[in-house]
């Protein structure tokens, strides 16, 4: 009983101690059935291919996020639009961790609109290309626009960046020539990717292949030390041994050679999408779109590279990863007959009406399903409580501190999981890093 409190806490109903679906999920024969669609015998190499439906609301991140946490692999998840690809990243987060998902977005605020482009992307997609040089079993997300354009290749980002580590013998004059070279700009306090300012014998630099700015600290021409600094206060904030300063290989003024974002993934990739078909359509779309904007540029004064140069046409994309495994997810409404059909339904509207919800709860109560309101704040799961308090207090769920984007009902997992932004019609914004 919530209001109560006699009843498990989802922790506690998860013997977890943080939130995780592990318990419930593993027992799930669809998840089962998943894992042993994509076991491989010895020497098998063809790609597995398969169709799934019924991942409805959060559930979808939370399977994929489980499956990978017990058997790692790279992952590419590609939704059809950045808020669908952003609240899915959100919901990852919950079974991953903050640092085990990563996010890549388009670079444009508008399709194809060089000039348009926003900074803080570009840093987003620099991070993700690199963590793919370092990470053994990288996961990320992303839609359609972002796949479409192509990046540098390995070799032109390696080009486009300087290793420097605490030790080594470089002349500040080589560093600034390099840093000119690279397209940054000098200026006397560094306050966004792409800066940098020189006094005396130290050099601030904000590179785009990391978070926060860099102080680095010379005697003569020997690199004595390299720490983060906040940009706000100037404090230090972590000392590092070792450190690179990566250029704008996003910069697509820049003439050089580029490849499709498929390119930097090993052969072991799992591309999981959100009904190919469609994806096929929007990525063609899209195509068309940057030669009509290209097309209306031409004449203007307005230098750019032709569309060939910098995106990917659609029909390429799908041959790129036409040799990893896949997972198609369709809606429950498609003509396609899935592999692996589940009958996980979405959370229901309400409307704020709490007698509804109050039925509904009895109701799933009396199936035997287990109710989970999942709450952004420790305030919020409070207010749950303190409201079934006085409205009924037998009616049965947890009010757990959880940020879902989208509830579901999983008779499968015999769990329901409601969000109370939804109940109570409240807008749910994504977060990305700033």
């Amino acid at each position: 009983m919530c209001p109560k409190r006699d009843g498990l806490s989802l922790r506690k109903f998860l013997s977890l101690p943080e939130f995780s679906l592990r318990p419930i999920i593993a027992q799930s024969p669809h998840l089962k059935a998943l894992e042993e669609a994509f076991a491989r015998g010895v020497g098998h190499k063809t790609p597995i291919k398969k169709t799934v439906s019924g991942w409805e609301g959060s559930l979808g991140a939370l399977v994929l996020g489980l499956w990978m946490e017990q058997k790692p692999r790279p992952v590419l998840w590609v939704l059809r639009d950045q808020e669908a690809a952003a609240y899915a990243y959100n919901d990852l987060q919950q079974c991953l961790g903050h640092e085990q998902v990563l996010y890549y977005p388009g670079s444009y605020r508008k399709p194809y609109q060089i000039e348009d482009t926003a900074n803080a992307n570009v840093l987003l997609r620099t991070e993700v290309l690199k963590k793919l040089k370092t990470t053994r079993h990288p996961f990320v997300v992303t839609y359609t626009a972002a796949l479409l354009e192509q990046v540098v290749g390995a070799q032109e980002m390696s080009d486009q960046t300087l290793k420097l580590s605490v030790g080594d013998k470089v002349s500040l004059d080589f560093i600034n020539e390099t840093l000119f070279e690279y397209h940054f700009q000098r200026v006397d306090f560094v306050a966004e990717p792409g800066t940098f300012s020189v006094r005396g014998g130290i050099i601030d630099v904000f590179s785009y292949a990391h978070d926060d700015p860099y102080r680095i600290e010379f005697f003569g021409d020997e690199v004595e030390s390299i720490r983060t600094f906040d940009l706000q206060t100037q404090w230090s904030k972590n000392q590092v041994t070792s450190m690179e300063i990566m250029g704008d290989i996003d910069d697509k003024n820049l003439d050089i050679p580029r490849v499709s974002f498929l390119k930097h993934w090993p052969q072991d990739t799992l591309v999981v999408t959100e009904n190919q078909d469609l994806i096929s359509r929007d990525l063609t779309h899209l195509y068309q779109q940057a030669e009509q904007v290209y097309q209306g540029h031409l004449g203007r004064g307005i230098d750019q590279l032709p569309p060939h140069s910098l995106l990917v046409d659609g029909n390429q994309l799908l041959k790129d990863w036409e040799n990893w495994d896949q997972i198609d997810v369709v809606g429950q409404t498609s003509d396609r007959i899935p592999d692996l059909a589940w009958t996980t339904q979405p959370q229901p509207a309400f409307h704020k009406k709490f007698d509804l919800l109050v039925a509904d709860l009895h109701q799933k109560q009396i199936e035997g399903l287990h109710t989970v309101i999942a709450c952004a704040t420790e305030q919020q799961a409070k207010r749950m409580r303190d409201i079934w308090a006085q409205i009924d207090p037998e009616a049965t769920f947890t009010a757990e501190v959880i940020t879902l984007s989208q509830g579901f009902i999983s008779p499968e997992f015999n769990l329901v999981v409601y969000t109370d932004h939804q109940i109570f019609e409240r807008y749910h914004k994504f977060k990305l890093k700033s």
